[in-house]
């Protein structure tokens, strides 16, 4: 008789157990997403600013493009409730995914809003009919991108540079053109909004003046060479490349940016820094023509105009007749730096006249050598502030008047201060003036050979001379210092609140997967909303009441930064090596 075999049970692993309650934990919080639930308001909040959106244009061309050929697909989900969900993933710092806009719709809002947007019943996330919920919400985001979709190339394919030249579509100029004015006309729109969501009188506080810049926006996407032999996925995107920065060069597209600010620097705060218009499209490409984009559409909505403030990749690298002449055309008064090479270095037209440093002087400046060379001595440490600006005060006797300006023949009518003879501010010999008042100072050596300048009332400029570097502020001044420098902060600024890693984080590709360059206009300008309306929330938290009108809002002062305990090193430095001390630095 065999002894019975005893079977000793297997313990159990208390690490298992440990396992299957934490992966028991995740699904619940995959499922259940409770850290996310948008309340009714908010949701209806949401519903009445998608409907001043203009849903009706898109619609329109949807039904449309169907007309003309594009397959008739059944769109579930309504262009309003696609938006809705993009503008509250956005708000809440969340992915530009449309499987995050179909949890929005389908998951993450009550029975009565998803009613009000005519949404069937809640989905669970994973659950049966997520897959279809998701397919829903997809039709419809790609319907609402292909009608504004100016890109001929194939994407989503990895094609061989053969192949993809076989399947690029051949647009007409004109369809380009339409659709590239229907992704301005939504992206702008979507940005306009938020602007809107201001009260009117601190709307009104905003005077018109702002900076203009390019960012760069990654894809998610391998961009490739000109020797490979595949094309990117993402063909709409170029290399990004910026040496003296040193940083590394990156698959990405552009989006040109204009950032409000004030006009004097010194007035207290008493409206947020906001983006109020953009452009996407390759990095570097025609920066004058998506900067003429951006301020058009601006014009088309009404906005005030004043200064606008850029960098030298726009102001004055690119030609007049792109930027500088539609710019003045529209009303905007431009200010900008020059580089270095650029300064004390007159340009003299056929008139007599003489473009030096953005203002326009006769002829007489060029033998007054230490007024031409004033900022670059400034710049060198060899004159202290004090003496730069008595020069730059000098130089006004020389200088031009500009006395109208013709948009449409591009010209500009100039005299000169000693013509006009009661009205004369200054005296010369080449323009005797019996009127003219004795304490008016002297132009000395002016020139011999009379130019046109000199000898005639006025002068029209036909061409387009001097137009690339004029500006509408005497450089080196400190009215300039104190409208260029806040402006370009302001845009400088809202880039890296853009970018900022813990809301819209434009930096991250990963969060934004579609591909094609009207899907990341899209993306871009709804997560450009979501920061223009933290900052508003940001301001109106902050701000208080003003002593003398109770409607009015202005925002405490910040703290002062704090002092240096010692000058810093490479500013002595400069000063000890042209022998001027410390009071060249004042």
């Amino acid at each position: 008789m065999t002894p019975k075999k005893v079977v000793t049970p297997e313990p159990v692993r208390p690490h298992r157990a440990v396992f299957e309650a934490a992966i028991e934990k995740l699904r619940r919080s995959l499922s259940e997403d409770s850290y996310t639930t948008f309340p009714d308001v908010m949701v209806s909040n949401a519903i009445r600013l998608v409907k001043k959106l203009g849903i009706e244009d898109i619609e329109e061309w949807i039904a449309e493009s169907i007309g003309k050929g594009r397959p008739q697909t059944k769109i579930a989900v309504s262009v309003s409730a696609l938006f809705v969900a993009m503008g509250l993933a956005a708000i809440d710092a969340r992915e530009m995914l449309i499987e995050r806009f179909t949890k929005v719709l389908y998951w993450q809002i009550s029975d009565e809003m998803r009613s009000e947007l005519g949404l069937g019943e809640r989905v669970e996330p994973g659950g049966p009919g997520w897959d279809a919920a998701y397919q829903r919400v997809r039709r419809t985001f790609h319907a609402v991108a292909s009608v504004m979709d100016p890109s001929p190339n194939p994407k989503n394919r990895i094609l061989t540079k053969k192949e993809f030249k076989s399947q690029v579509q051949s647009l007409t100029p004109e369809f380009e053109a339409e659709a590239y004015r229907r992704l301005d006309l939504i992206s702008n729109r979507i940005v306009h909004l938020s602007f809107l969501l201001l009260p009117r009188y601190v709307r009104r506080r905003w005077k018109g003046s702002g900076a203009i810049d390019a960012t760069p926006v990654p894809l998610f996407s391998r961009g490739t060479s000109k020797r490979g032999k595949y094309v990117s996925v993402d063909p709409d995107g170029g290399w990004y490349v910026k040496k003296e920065m040193k940083i590394p060069p990156s698959w990405s597209m552009e989006a040109t940016l204009f950032v409000c600010g004030p006009d004097d620097y010194r007035l207290e705060s008493s409206f947020p820094r906001l983006c109020l218009g953009m452009a996407l499209h390759r990095p570097g490409e025609a920066p004058d023509k998506n900067a003429m984009r951006v301020l058009n559409s601006m014009a088309e909505r009404g906005l005030p105009v004043n200064y606008l403030a850029a960098d030298r990749n726009y102001f004055p690298k690119c030609f007049p007749e792109n930027l500088q002449i539609p710019a003045r055309a529209l009303g905007w008064k431009l200010v900008f730096d020059y580089n270095d090479a650029d300064l004390g270095k007159p340009q003299v037209d056929a008139h007599g006249i003489v473009v030096l440093e953005g203002s326009m002087y006769c002829s007489a400046i060029l033998k007054a050598e230490l007024l031409c060379r004033a900022t670059i001595d400034f710049r060198d440490c060899l004159i202290s502030k004090d003496v730069y600006t008595e020069r730059l005060r000098a130089r006004e006797a020389y200088e031009v008047l500009v006395h109208d300006y013709q948009s449409g023949r591009e010209t500009l009518r100039l005299t000169c201060r000693a013509a006009g003879g009661i009205r004369a501010t200054v005296q010369c010999e080449n323009k005797p003036n019996l009127h003219a008042r004795p304490s008016l100072p002297i132009i000395n050596n002016p020139p011999k050979r009379l130019p046109t300048i000199c000898s005639a009332e006025t002068v029209r400029v036909e061409e387009a001379f001097g137009l690339r570097w004029i500006q509408d502020l005497r450089y080196g001044t400190d009215e300039w210092h104190a409208i260029y420098s806040v402006l370009r902060q302001c845009i400088e600024g809202y880039n890296g609140i853009a970018k900022d890693g813990a809301w819209e984080n434009l930096r991250d590709k990963s969060r934004r997967r579609v591909r094609g360059i009207a899907a990341q206009t899209l993306f871009v300008a709804v997560l450009i909303f979501a920061a223009n309306l933290r900052k508003i929330e940001r301001f109106l938290s902050a701000a208080k009441p003003s002593a003398a009108d109770r409607s009015l809002v202005v925002v405490n002062k910040q703290r002062p930064a704090r002092k240096r305990a010692t000058e810093p090193k490479f500013r002595t430095r400069r000063a000890v090596l042209a022998g001027t001390g410390r009071r060249a630095l004042d």
